[in-house]
Parts: structure tokens; sequence; C-alpha cells
């Protein structure tokens, strides 16, 4: 039995370590590259069914939620080659079986996880049991859910995810499953991670080193793209607009996989700014924003460049590590005075996309004025998320899931003025829990939480399962965060 403990003890100390992220994103890229997302899935479920049984703290899977976001290659997803992940599997039934048995193992241990935590019976493997059992009840089982400043407003916005469309003439039942997904990334993932979680002043930057990780993965992967693929690199100086649509990874496409870095570059930075040694996040955040100009998404430029050049300012001054950076933009500014010269006409051609696009609408104000005729016709609860009237240029016919590019008429078209009402009070919500203790880890919340909402005025970052499954994540270290004690500063 003592040996059993050391085992698990040892296992659990790994996971708590910096190291399990990096080894967790490597096997994540190495799968994504050679089209192997089943076994990376495996490994995914299996470690998860461990840290039900034997760790008890979901902030140990952040990790495996993220990199499953990105895991999807090109290779087997049918947006390329006719083929998805499922065809994938289902190519042999004892696959498919054997999928639908993992899927069934990983329910039942998370059945398992939920009830020892509701029942505040912490299992002696855990890590963390001695503290959980010692916190004070308010921090046990379903009165975390019931003390939450943020769940009140999640919910609301959760059921209004359900009722869009409700009453639409031409309701489809496609629109439900668009907005049970919705609703499943929000609320479920939201109460559920809150319910499991051990939370302390080091988890914020184990998160944010989770994030280090997922975006060094998503730069990787874009580099390895234009590697791999000598005709996307030769499009992107010929024709740079057919080059963009080329941008695609298989978990997602271009627009999305930019605003994916957005929303996520603000807690590398937090790093940059908060380690002692910040080489590693200036360089990670370095190449996820390279990665995310490549992808050519004018939205994500516009808004996380500013944020980006901001932050390493205010780094260069205020950073724990800030001598380190002075030397690392240094030796970068030398490089650069030696380089663009020689390279300068390659590099402003390679950017010919932003110049030949400029900023033209790309339908989206023909877009934007069907949601707003569809809110003037079904004002309520709008219309939902699939419907059979989109018209687009010349085209008539059915858009599966209708995405209008701009999250206000997004909210006031799908789900109409009750859809608004309930967005705007879980944004009450989340301004009023960031204020209340608005220290240096609520500053770089915000920033996030700015990136959803600006990235979402011209795209669907609001609207995507992928980022939404992010959001729910940042919202749990909102409500986590403010719910300890007020933290030192970090900054000297």
């Amino acid at each position: 039995m003592k040996n059993g403990f050391a085992v698990t003890t040892a296992v659990n100390r790994f996971l708590a370590s910096r190291f399990y992220p990096i080894i967790v994103g490597v096997i994540c890229f190495l799968c994504h590259s050679f089209g192997l997302e089943l076994i990376f899935f495996t490994l995914v479920a299996i470690t998860a069914v461990y840290i039900c049984f034997c760790n008890g703290n979901s902030l140990r899977m952040i990790p495996l939620v993220l990199m499953s976001l990105i895991a999807m290659s090109h290779v087997n997803n049918e947006y390329m080659h006719g083929r998805g992940l499922t065809d994938f599997i289902a190519d042999s039934r004892a696959g498919l079986i054997y999928l639908v048995f993992l899927m069934s193992v990983f329910g039942v241990a998370i059945i398992y996880f939920l009830g020892r935590r509701l029942a505040n019976k912490p299992s002696r493997l855990w890590e963390g049991s001695a503290e959980y059992a010692d916190k004070p009840s308010e921090h046990k089982g379903l009165l975390l859910l019931k003390n939450s400043k943020l769940l009140p407003g999640l919910l609301i916005f959760g059921a209004m995810y359900l009722l869009a469309g409700a009453f639409f003439s031409e309701y489809e039942a496609s629109s439900f499953g668009y907005s049970i997904g919705l609703f499943a990334v929000l609320v479920p993932v939201f109460a559920l991670v809150l319910l499991t979680i051990e939370w302390d002043k080091k988890s914020f930057d184990y998160v944010c080193d989770c994030a280090t990780v997922m975006l060094a993965v998503i730069a990787l992967q874009i580099g390895l793209l234009y590697i791999t693929d000598p005709y996307l690199a030769d499009l992107v100086y010929t024709e740079p607009r057919r080059a963009k649509s080329l941008v695609f990874l298989g978990w997602a496409a271009s627009n999305l996989i930019a605003n994916m870095i957005a929303v996520t570059l603000p807690f590398v930075l937090y790093r940059m700014v908060t380690a002692k040694q910040p080489l590693i996040y200036f360089a990670v955040a370095g190449a996820a924003v390279i990665a995310m100009i490549y992808t050519f998404s004018r939205t994500a430029a516009l808004f996380a460049l500013p944020m980006y050049g901001l932050v390493s300012m205010f780094a260069l001054f205020k950073a724990k590590g800030r001598k380190f950076l002075w030397i690392a933009y240094g030796i970068l500014a030398a490089i650069a005075l030696i380089m663009l010269p020689v390279f300068w006409t390659e590099i402003i051609q390679s950017l010919n996309f932003f110049s030949v696009t400029g900023w033209g609408d790309s339908d989206r104000y023909l877009r934007w004025d069907l949601g707003l005729e569809h809110f003037t016709d079904w004002p309520v609860f709008g219309v939902g998320f699939s419907h059979l009237t989109y018209v687009l240029g010349q085209q008539e016919g059915r858009l599966r899931f209708a995405l209008y590019h701009n999250y206000i008429i997004q909210l006031i078209a799908s789900m109409g003025m009750f859809g608004l009402l309930a967005y705007l009070f879980h944004r009450y919500q989340t301004v009023k829990l960031l204020i209340k203790k608005f220290d240096f880890v609520n500053v770089f919340i915000f920033i996030s939480i700015g990136m959803f909402i600006t990235t979402s005025l011209v795209n669907n970052t609001l609207f995507s399962p992928l980022t939404m499954v992010v959001y729910s994540l940042v919202m749990v270290m909102l409500e986590c965060h403010n719910r300890t004690k007020k933290a030192k500063g970090e900054i000297s």
C-alpha cells in the first residue's frame, strides 16, 4: 500500500510540474503532424481517468483540454479531404467500439470524481486531499456553485442559447444542436471545473504555462504548414487571397486560429512580465504573434498587435526579468537592422494580403444587414443558428450555421432581445468581479476578455465552441482568483 501511495505521489508531483504540460504539448504536436489524433485522444482519456481516481484536481486536466482543442489535423478533417475523424475511426468496427468504450470509462470516472467532490469525501490518493479537508465549508461541494459570483449569469446566458430561435417559423433541429454545443462548453465546463479544482496562488501561473505551451504548439503547426506546403508558400506572394483560404490546421481555419492566439496571448505575456526567467515566454509570444500575422487575419492583428506592443513596452520597465528582456530585444533589434535591408522586399511581398485586401468587409455588411433584418422580424428569441433564408451575393441557399461575424448582431439575430439582455447581465457580473480586486492577475484576465470582445466585433470568437472552451476556463480563473486572499504584488 505504501508503494502505491509513493507511486501516485510521484505521478501527482509530475502533473504539478511545468514539464507535464510541455510533454502533453510535444505529444499533441507529433500526433497532429502525422494524423494520429486517435492515439493522442486515447492518451488524454487515460490521463484524465487517472486524474479523476488518483489525483483529484481538475487543474491538471487543463493541459489535456487545451491541447485537445488543437489536436485535430488536416489529414483527417473533411474540410480539406472529404474525410472526418469519425470516418477515420469508423474504418474498423473494432476502432469505433474501442472509442465508445474509452468514452464510457471516462464518463464513469467523471461521475466518481463528482460524487466524491459533492459528498466532500476526497480520496487519500488525491493531490491536496488534506488541504481540501481543511477548507472552509463554503469552498466545498454544491456550496461552491451556490456561492459562485459568475454562475447565475452563465446559467441565464446558457438558457438563452437553448431558447435561441424559439417560435421561429423555419426553426431547424440543427440550430438546437449548435445551441447545445455552445451551452455545453459554457455552463457544464465552468461548473465541472469549478467544483473539482484545487486553486492556490501558484495555480494562475500553472494555467499561464499551459497557455504558453499551447501557443508554442500552434506556432509550430503554422510553421510546419508553410514548410511542408510549398504551394501555399508560393501563393503568399502570387495569390494572397487564395493563400489565406489554405491556412488550415485541421482544428480551425485562418481567422479562428488567429483568434485563439489573440485570446490566449495575454496569459503568456503575464508570465513574461512576472517570471524571473522570461525569455521562453518572450520567444513563444513572439513566435505566436508571427504565426498570427501569417494566418492573414486582419481583425486579430488589429487588436492583438497593439496589445502585444504595449505589454512588451511595460515589461521592459516593470518585468521581474527586465534585464533579460532588454538583452533579448537588443539582440532582436540588431538582427533586424542586419537582416531587414536584405530581406525587406520578400517580407513586404509576403504580407501582400493586407495591402491587396485592405479593410474590405468580405461580405460582412451583407451578413450584418441580414442579421438586423432577422432581428426586426423575430425580436424576442431570434432565428437561432441555422435556417434556410441565408443569401450571400448571387447565391441563395442554406447556411448550415448562420454566423454573422459580429457578436452583437449575432446575439440579437440568433437569440433576440432576451439573448442580448442575458449577455449584458453576464458581462455585468464579470466586470463587477474584475473591479472587486483589480490586481495584476485581473488586469491580464481583463485583457483576455477584451480580446474575446474585440475580435468578436467582426468574427465569431464568442460563438465558436473551440474558443468558448477557453472562455469558460478564463471565467473559472476569474472566479477562483477572486475567492482567494488578496495576492501580494508580483512586480518589483
